[in-house]
């Protein structure tokens, strides 16, 4: 499996945010390339706040380099690296997309970054929202 993973942070119909249509198609891009590219997926869930949206966990159907993990706060790093560690997916390269820019994802990113000093961390601004 290639070096890269990406994280889908929070596309949750109960955040405004993951409704935006933009962010949709952006968010269903990203899940192609990885796929096309055979890179590992992983999405993150605010836990008690509902699941992803179905049409993400449609495009994720049958594909084995995937995997979800709730949280419990903003910043999901901690369940991230865990998640990581545990599946042995690649932490080369994480593409991180997803809501709310201004909170979770930009929680989730710096927590990352203290986490994983050699990771190269690439955010996906235009599969973003707030």
């Amino acid at each position: 499996m290639p070096g890269k993973t990406l994280i889908i942070v929070d596309m949750q119909p109960v955040f405004k945010a993951s409704k935006d249509p933009n962010t949709i198609i952006a968010v269903t891009h990203e899940i192609f390339m990885a796929r096309q590219n055979n890179h590992a997926i992983m999405i993150v869930e605010y836990a008690r706040s509902g699941k992803t949206h179905a049409g993400f966990n449609d495009l994720l159907k049958g594909y084995q380099h995937k995997a979800k993990v709730s949280k419990w706060d903003d910043d999901g790093s901690k369940e991230i690296v865990r998640a990581l560690c545990r599946r042995n997916f690649p932490m080369n390269t994480l593409r991180v997309c997803g809501v709310n820019t201004d909170c979770c994802v930009y929680e989730t990113v710096t927590g990352l970054i203290r986490k994983l000093s050699k990771t190269k961390i690439e955010l996906v601004k235009k599969a973003c929202n707030s």
